[in-house]
Formats: C-alpha cells, sequence, structure tokens
C-alpha cells in the first residue's frame, strides 16, 4: 500500500530531478524504498507507523545520515529548520503515510540544492564527522554508555 502512495507523493521529484527507484521491499514487516540521483541515494524506511529518511553517497552506502539531521546542520541559527513530522493525530494509517510521504517530498524539494552541494563537497568526510558530533551534542542521552 504504502508504494502506491509513495509513486504518488515523489511523482514530483522523480521527474523535475531525475530520480530513480533502484531498490524497493514492502511486505507486511518492512517497507523500504530508495531512489537514486546522479550521486546521491535518498532511503526511505517505515519503522512502526513512521517513515524514516536517510541520505548517502550512490559510492559510500555506510555513510548514511538522516535527512532531518542534516538540514538542522546545515541550517544552524536559522528559524526555518525542517523537522520530522509523522502525523500521529491521523486515525486512518493510510493517511498518515500519505502525509508523511508529501511532507517528505516538499523537504526534499525545498532544500535539494543545499543537499546536492553537500554530497559533491570536497569536504564531505570531514563534514559528516563534523554531523555526527553535531548529534550527539543536541542527543548525548542517545549515546550514552552504560
Amino acid at each position: 500500500m504504502i508504494t502506491e502512495l509513495e509513486e504518488e507523493s515523489f511523482k514530483g521529484l522523480i521527474q523535475y530531478y531525475d530520480l530513480k527507484k533502484v531498490k524497493e521491499i514492502e511486505n507486511e514487516q518492512i517497507y523500504v524504498v530508495e531512489f537514486k540521483t546522479q550521486n546521491i541515494i535518498i532511503k526511505i524506511q517505515k519503522y512502526f507507523l513512521e517513515l524514516y529518511v536517510s541520505l548517502f553517497r550512490v559510492d559510500d552506502p555506510n555513510n548514511e545520515v538522516s535527512l532531518f539531521n542534516l538540514l538542522e546542520y546545515l541550517k544552524q541559527g536559522s528559524s526555518d529548520i525542517p523537522k520530522p513530522n509523522y502525523f500521529k493525530e491521523e486515525k486512518d494509517v493510510n493517511v498518515s503515510y500519505r502525509k508523511q510521504l508529501d511532507y517528505i517530498c516538499a523537504t526534499i524539494s525545498a532544500n535539494f540544492e543545499a543537499i546536492k552541494v553537500f554530497f559533491n563537497s570536497d569536504k564531505f568526510e570531514k563534514e559528516m564527522n563534523a554531523i555526527r558530533e553535531f548529534v550527539i551534542k543536541q542527543n548525548p542521552n542517545l549515546f550514552k554508555t552504560w
């Protein structure tokens, strides 16, 4: 079911940015889809009722970054930092998925140039390390070792 919603939501991004679907797994337990630009993979995964988006270079799948962590890092000090929205108030799961996908698409579209610049940077590795440090600093309780 999510596949049909995703195809409708991503239609504009697919056409405008020439995205290609390169991976798709959907069954009762799992949903993963990956879209490819020239050098970036956009990965969407379902975890319970929430959709998570991560990005990575085509040639570096082990160096993933959450879309919203990346944008929070890139837009530090800005008042228009996009935050994840899981539309938990929706009773209908399909409506929730539709709204999440639409929101994800709008967020990617509004920030695509900044995302592209980040992934094409000569300082990519250094910036990825900086994002890791930034995320740990922003969320220290998530990274505590007991």
